[in-house]
């Protein structure tokens, strides 16, 4: 599963603090990876999504709990979800498509 945690901007740096010292064990977020992009791209301006792909449920849990200090967070909707992952995945593989064209 996929999720997407939606912040209000002013809050970004407080999640991100959370995020980034999160190092350590099974379901810490640097274990399992995350993508932070603008929510204006998504039609969620004035938010900060954090997308984190192929997760369980134990992890969107824990997940949760650690940013319960966070105001204004939530996860979104799950056709929300899919529709920013599909968006971030080919913005990924443009990329490396790219990438692999200077050095191929």
């Amino acid at each position: 599963m996929d999720v997407v945690y939606s912040v209000p901007n002013a809050e970004k740096s407080k999640a991100m603090a959370v995020i980034e010292n999160d190092k350590f064990g099974e379901n810490a977020f640097a274990t399992r990876g995350f993508v932070v992009k603008d929510g204006t791209d998504f039609a969620l301006a004035g938010r900060t999504l954090i997308i984190v792909r192929n997760i369980g449920d134990e992890f969107k849990r824990l997940a949760m709990d650690k940013l319960k200090g966070v105001q204004g967070l939530e996860a979104v909707n799950e056709e929300k979800t899919k529709e920013i992952v599909k968006k971030v995945n080919e913005e990924e593989e443009a990329a490396q498509g790219g990438f692999g064209s200077i050095f191929g």
